[in-house]
Formats: structure tokens, sequence, C-alpha cells
């Protein structure tokens, strides 16, 4: 192979390197796990790699956002129990989401009632004892949302 040749082919290779990581870092996160709040689905410690490019979101999704509420901020991660229009009540330590009970979902706080604006979500921990989302900080909203992680 000629020097021409080489010079041409480590070219490329770099190229193609740069290119790909750039790509991978411009649509996609690596998020490391902080406490139990979505165990046992996810653990404190865990990576995931969460898709900034996620399109629309879904119920259950679970999303990465950033939060400043009061005494709430940073970077949280939780699942998309309800959306924009649908109706939440907490009563009688039961979730409700447009009056369909939740299953398996004990709520300790109680007489919360929201109907979810356009643009928010309401999202939840699958550690219901463990976790500080919506039920604390209430709705966020869909633009703070920065990565879904499906």
């Amino acid at each position: 192979m000629c020097q021409k040749s080489r010079i041409i082919v480590t070219f490329t290779i770099c190229f193609s390197i740069i290119a790909l990581t750039g790509f991978i870092f411009h649509n996609y996160e690596i998020i490391k796990v902080q406490g139990q709040s979505m165990a046992p689905t996810l653990n404190h410690g865990q990576f995931l790699i969460a898709d900034k490019t996620y399109g629309n979101l879904d119920y259950s999704d679970i999303i990465i956002f950033d939060i400043n509420k009061s005494e709430f901020s940073g970077r949280a991660i939780k699942r998309i129990a309800a959306m924009q229009g649908d109706s939440i009540k907490i009563e009688h330590h039961q979730l409700l989401i447009n009056d369909s009970i939740i299953q398996d979902y004990e709520c300790a706080i109680e007489n919360i009632e929201y109907t979810l604006n356009e643009g928010e979500l309401f999202v939840l921990g699958d550690n219901s004892e463990g976790s500080t989302d919506s039920r604390d900080f209430g709705p966020i909203s869909i633009k703070n949302v920065i990565a879904v992680y499906r």
C-alpha cells in the first residue's frame, strides 16, 4: 500500500470515528441512576443510555427531566403516569388517573387533585414509598424533558 493510500485510509477511519462519536453524543445521553426511587426497574448506580431525540412521549415512558420547583431542583428520572388533559386524584391511599385506580400504588399523601394542562406530565417513581415525585412537587412541564429511556 502506498503512502497516499495509507493517509486516505487513516483519514477516513478518523473521520468516521469522530462523526459516529458526534452522532452518539448528540442523540443519546449516558445517565447514572442516583437513588432508589425507580427500584426495582432501575437501581442506584446503574447506567442508562437515554434517547434525546425521543419523539412522542407515552404513558409509562421513563423520562429524564430537569426540575426547579421550590425545594426540588436538579435532574430526575421518573415514569409518566398521566399526560395533558388527564385528571389525577389521590384519596383513601389510592392513586386514581381519569377515575381509574392504579393497581399496586398506595400513596401516603392524601387529597391531591390535578387536571393536567397542555404540556404537563404527572410523573411517579416505581418505588412509591421511596420516591419524591409529582405527588410532592406537582406536574412537570414537557419542556423540561431531556431524554427518554425505553
